[in-house]
């Protein structure tokens, strides 16, 4: 059974819900990877990025270089890679970047967890 709106089921990522790998993880949120100028897109899998990179890990506004090999053995491709995240299947993508709302975010755990 579905519906026509799954963004009404679990709403769309937001930075208070999940800042780091780890709570996007525990949120059971789906992650996928668009290059700006190949336009690849590539699954995003949160356990090996948490064993790689650790649980705190903040991905929100996060662009690096993408990874494609595009023309011949000497040239990568010098495109973006916009990282997007959704909460539950057939809901809406979000674009994973910096703004004021996830610096308040980010600077809430902070003073959460320093006790400050």
């Amino acid at each position: 059974m579905g519906t026509r709106k799954p963004d009404t089921v679990r709403q769309p990522p937001m930075p208070a819900r999940a800042v780091t790998l780890a709570e996007m993880r525990a949120a059971g949120w789906m992650l996928r990877a668009t290059c700006s100028r190949c336009r690849v897109q590539l699954h995003v899998d949160l356990a090996p990025m948490i064993a790689l990179l650790g649980p705190d890990y903040v991905l929100w506004g996060r662009h690096p270089r993408c990874r494609v090999w595009a023309w011949g053995d000497d040239e990568r491709c010098w495109g973006r890679i916009l990282f997007e995240a959704r909460s539950v299947r057939g809901g809406s993508w979000r674009a994973l970047k910096h703004s004021s709302e996830v610096a308040d975010a980010i600077d809430l755990r902070r003073q959460l967890y320093h006790g400050r």
